[in-house]
């Protein structure tokens, strides 16, 4: 719901509403009604995860025991409330995918060695700031025989090897690993 501007003349009839006293009633009522449906559509606003605010968040996170990231945003602490509600048991691969799906969009890929009992999940540059909420919650609902590896999917040298040294002197080794949009930036340098 957008801010919406209520002005109480367009509900009365048109009689009335040329009408002194009721202009002066009408401009006196719109501030407090207006703050009246802000409140409102904020209230409706966090009932639902996708759609918390700052005061939401705060709300749930003291709820459901969250200490948040001082550099969290709002983004990452729905993430945060929205693990911890869904993190119940029994998981299955597809349940755990689909939940991934949810929170991360594609920006993962998880794979299941089932002869090693190992569980991989690399997560892209881009879901940095929500690693260690995914590392946490598939520590809480994977089986206890399986080893979890949670890790980043840095850049690797095939994103690197069409560019020549000229392009890419400019930028250290770690920004070559660890910048999420570095093959789109040189790509427009060469262009």
């Amino acid at each position: 719901m957008d801010r919406l501007n209520i002005d109480i003349l367009d509900y009365l009839p048109d009689v009335i509403k040329d009408v002194t006293e009721y202009q002066e009633i009408a401009n006196a009522e719109n501030p407090t009604i207006n703050t009246l449906w802000e409140n409102h559509r904020k209230t409706f606003n966090n009932q639902f995860i996708n759609t918390l605010d700052e005061q939401g968040c705060a709300r749930w996170e003291r709820m459901l025991d969250i200490t948040p990231k001082g550099t969290a945003t709002v983004e990452d602490r729905r993430l945060s409330i929205l693990a911890r509600i869904n993190a119940s048991l029994p998981y299955t691969y597809r349940q755990l995918e689909n939940f991934l799906r949810n929170i991360c969009d594609d920006d993962y890929t998880m794979t299941l060695d089932n002869a090693n009992y190992t569980l991989t999940v690399l997560l892209n540059l881009s879901r940095q700031n929500q690693f260690d909420e995914v590392s946490n919650l598939l520590t809480r609902v994977i089986p206890a025989n399986l080893i979890c590896n949670v890790s980043l999917k840095y850049n690797q040298y095939k994103i690197i090897k069409p560019y020549r040294y000229r392009l890419l002197v400019n930028y250290t080794c770690y920004e070559i690993r660890v910048e999420e949009n570095f093959a789109d930036e040189v790509a427009s340098m060469v262009k």
